[in-house]
């Protein structure tokens, strides 16, 4: 359920937003405006629910913005805060039906109750809205699972309103499996995932009843819950496994939580998201967290990465991917996601030390999308973490070799010098391009040209206006701009440096020859 506060004063906004528990109240977004027009604006893109406002605003009141959502039938709740104890104006907002009425200051326990019942009148009035709506009873109870999950809907409340709907969650244990979805590591731009819905509600079990599956909030993370007597066995999910897979294309962990009542989904939800966040198993298994002999998380015991890197130094990416694969094969199926998180930070450190013994900028050298995807992922399973070490030593030797290459690395600046001369083509700016220091730049650089940069960009430049002095009748200060010169009286100091000549003389100088 989403939230507005609208007031002009930022600080108050600010502290409502900061002090009040708004999780704990069933709201799962807060959004804030400090003005009516911001205000319209996020009630057209939001579903907000609940809304506590200020009156006397610079831009309008709170009055006319609760007139406005009344006469567009927005189903807001709201509660008017301000400074001003008016008849008129708490008169109005009842004719308004808003909800309740605070003078300010207002201690946050005098507001919890409000912004409560508001929550509570706004769930209230959605289940009205979808019953009226012809909302299927799947479709009903797949809402009210993802309240329940979410935290939006909790205990005796959650129990009263699946019975006052009817729905078959009350008076038997619910199982509650999550389903969390991996797209093959290696893959450069991996695919959305498709529902897995059909798998998982053709699914059947002995013992068992399907309830429903929905989607939750993170990285494709489905929810599947069952009516239960007892937890099945681990094993008997292989097929379910191998459905999804099909469905999906994607590989997936399942995490099996222990069968509860409905009041108790909430937790048991958050009990196995933070299993898998802690947990990184190989792909396509079911985890049990709560099963005998699951150890806890063991210390980080780093590889010898004295070895790594000589493997590294002699550019052999293939031993370096062997070393780290039968590293994590020795951590075994119960490695943790903090343990590959602090392997993950070696393997950085590693690669990033060689390049820069190389001059390399691996800051620079890792900045791309495709990098992000794989650092992202190395905490998901082992073999996620493989295919980032693959990636780290790819980019590696790629990098050094193609710096060990130096007339290949100045032709690439070369080349980008001279199509882009009107830019500010600074040391910084060119190293980004071949990914080297940039001090390690100039000095390569006249090592193979026998020129500096600094000295080679103004040559060019200069060659390149006087070629626009003499083939077209271009004015001097438009060529000044087009060689990369914003300051006019700069470039003829320049070109006067250089040719002994203002570019007026040079241009009168070359137009008289034959």
């Amino acid at each position: 359920m989403n939230a507005l506060l609208v007031d002009d004063d930022r600080y108050f906004v600010a502290a409502l937003r900061e002090k009040i528990d708004w999780h704990s109240l069933g709201i799962e977004e807060v959004h804030s405006a400090y003005n009516i027009r911001g205000a319209r604006e996020i009630i057209e893109r939001h579903a907000i629910r609940v809304m506590l406002c200020d009156i006397e605003m610079p831009q309008g009141s709170g009055l006319e913005l609760l007139a406005w959502i009344r006469e567009r039938a927005y189903p807001v709740q709201a509660i008017f805060l301000t400074n001003y104890a008016d008849f008129h104006y708490a008169q109005k907002a009842l004719e308004l039906q808003s909800l309740d009425y605070y003078l300010k200051p207002v201690a946050l326990d005098k507001l919890y109750p409000g912004i409560a019942k508001a929550v509570g009148r706004a769930r209230e009035e959605e289940a009205r809205q979808m019953a009226a709506s012809g909302v299927s009873r799947a479709e009903l109870l797949e809402w009210f699972v993802q309240r329940v999950a979410s935290g939006a809907l909790r205990g005796e409340e959650a129990l009263r309103r699946a019975e006052e709907l009817r729905l078959p969650l009350l008076g038997r244990p619910l199982l509650c499996v999550l389903a969390a979805f991996l797209p093959d590591p290696l893959a450069s731009t991996p695919g959305a995932l498709p529902s897995p819905r059909p798998a998982l509600e053709s699914w059947q079990m002995p013992g068992t009843q399907f309830l429903c599956a929905v989607p939750l909030p993170g990285r494709n993370l489905w929810l599947y819950l069952a009516a239960c007597e007892s937890a099945p066995p681990p094993e008997s999910f292989a097929s379910l496994l191998s459905a999804l897979r099909a469905q999906t294309g994607h590989d997936v962990t399942l995490c099996m939580g222990r069968p509860c009542a409905l009041d108790a989904l909430e937790a048991e939800t958050v009990r196995l998201r933070e299993a898998l966040a802690q947990r990184a198993d190989i792909r396509n298994r079911v985890l049990q967290p709560d099963a005998a002999g699951d150890p806890s998380s063991p210390a980080y015991a780093p590889p010898n990465l004295v070895k790594m890197r000589e493997a590294l130094e002699r550019m052999d990416a293939e031993g370096f991917r062997r070393m780290v694969d039968a590293y994590l094969d020795a951590l075994g199926e119960h490695v943790t996601a903090e343990t590959l998180r602090l392997f993950r930070l070696d393997l950085m450190q590693l690669v990033y030390a060689l390049l820069q013994s190389h001059n390399l900028e691996a800051r620079r050298l890792f900045a791309s999308a495709e990098s992000d995807r794989f650092f992202a992922g190395a905490t998901h399973s082992l073999e996620d973490m493989s295919a980032y070490a693959g990636y780290l030593a790819w980019v590696l030797v790629n990098a050094v070799r193609l710096n060990e290459q130096p007339a290949t690395l100045i032709d690439t600046v070369r080349e980008y010098i001279d199509a882009h001369l009107e830019q500010d083509l600074t040391r910084a700016h060119l190293s980004r391009i071949v990914y080297l220091n940039p001090d390690y730049l100039a000095r390569l650089f006249k090592k193979e040209l026998g020129v500096s940069l600094g000295q080679y960009i103004k040559d060019r430049r200069m060659e390149k206006a006087c070629h626009a002095l003499v083939e077209t009748r271009m004015a001097v200060s438009r060529i000044a701009g087009m060689v990369g010169y914003d300051k006019y009286s700069y470039f003829i100091k320049l070109f006067r440096e250089q040719f002994g000549m203002t570019p007026v003389e040079y241009r009168k100088a070359h137009a008289a020859r034959p």
